[in-house]
């Protein structure tokens, strides 16, 4: 575990192997469960969710097999991270479901916080910022008392991304911050990356791109490090977006595409839908570019959807100036032709990995 946080994934991965195999040789069904469920956690770090699933989905057959609750909770609840980046919000929220009875029925502090933590997310994706606050406040309680440092920048991270959504850009930079020192003390990598990230986009918001810049710079720098796919491209996405303020559409364009391939090919829907968005509206005005930004539109649309996960609120203006001079250039009628073939594309096809790609153990 602390190869992982360090970034040394190679290390990380070959102890988990070595526990896996030990496990399986002895019977230990417990061992093997355990060792499954770690693999399970570099596999979705790495960007591998199909991977992931598959060993979550066997560590959680093992447990209740046996009757490792605890096992199994772990297994539900990181399940559901991966359904929530994957954007199957209902399935999420199921998955959560059980988890917290379980945590709760087994009394398990740490678990639960870590489900509260998970349930914060889900609420962060759906706008839903007075869930967010109350179960992070819950999560940030148990985490303090148990002086789990790490899970806490957690519930500071969501708190400050909710604050960022709203507006609030001081509290919002007050919680960023106060995360991103701890986890330099701690020497977390990974979370260095997504506080550098959170806080790099504030600055684009707040109007100081050199700032901004290179804090993304940063993040993405140490996210590549410790191969860490998702925060790759929300950064490419944000940085994106400095960039297209700036007036380099072409260039945003490229930032764009970038992040939507590696949104893409982890099968993360709503980071997809966010690039699809940024391509939509950094494309030229030729009838041609005009009618294929209404189909990203539509297409990104449709995730939005299916996903329950709306545009965040101080994104919605721009959001709305960009669909509607689209609207307004092409015409109603040939812009909601445009709109619905892109609401019919075929998503699973064009945005996610094949089931081939699958690493197993």
């Amino acid at each position: 575990m602390l190869a992982q946080r360090q970034g040394d994934h190679q290390t990380a991965r070959q102890h988990y192997d070595e526990g896996l195999a030990l496990s399986r040789q002895a019977g230990d069904p417990s061992g093997t469960a355990s060792a499954l469920h770690s693999l399970g956690n570099l596999e979705g770090l790495e960007g591998g969710l199909y991977a992931a699933t598959f060993l979550y989905e066997e560590s959680l057959g093992i447990g209740r097999e046996v009757g490792e609750q605890r096992v199994a909770a772990a297994s539900l609840t990181n399940m559901a991270w991966i359904a929530q980046t994957r954007g199957d919000l209902v399935r999420a929220q199921r998955l959560l479901e059980e988890a917290l009875d379980i945590w709760q029925q087994l009394g398990d502090q740490q678990g639960l916080a870590q489900a509260l933590t998970a349930v914060a997310y889900l609420a962060l994706l759906r706008r839903d910022h007075s869930t967010v606050a109350s179960s992070c406040r819950l999560s940030l309680e148990l985490q303090q008392a148990l002086g789990d440092r790490y899970g806490a920048c957690w519930s500071l991270t969501y708190l400050g991304w909710a604050a960022q959504n709203d507006g609030d850009l001081p509290t919002a930079r007050r919680l960023h911050e106060e995360a991103l020192a701890v986890r330099r003390e701690l020497g977390d990598r990974y979370g260095q990356a997504w506080s550098l990230s959170h806080l790099g986009d504030l600055e684009r918001v707040a109007g100081r791109a050199s700032q901004a810049r290179r804090l993304l710079a940063e993040s993405l720098e140490i996210a590549r490090v410790q191969a860490d796919t998702y925060c790759i491209s929300w950064s490419l996405l944000r940085l994106a977006k400095l960039v297209r303020g700036e007036g380099d559409a072409p260039a945003a364009a490229t930032l764009f595409r970038k992040g939507l391939e590696v949104a893409g090919g982890r099968g993360d829907r709503l980071a997809a839908a966010e690039c699809l968005e940024g391509l939509a509206a950094t494309g030229d005005r030729t009838r041609a570019a005009l009618e294929q930004a209404a189909r990203l539109l539509g297409t990104a649309h449709a995730i939005r959807e299916a996903a329950g996960g709306p545009v965040a609120p101080a994104d919605l203006p721009a959001y709305e100036r960009d669909v509607r001079m689209v609207r307004e250039a092409l015409g109603e009628e040939n812009f909601l032709l445009a709109w619905l073939a892109g609401q019919d594309a075929d998503i699973e096809v064009d945005l996610l990995p094949a089931e081939g790609t699958i690493r197993r153990p």
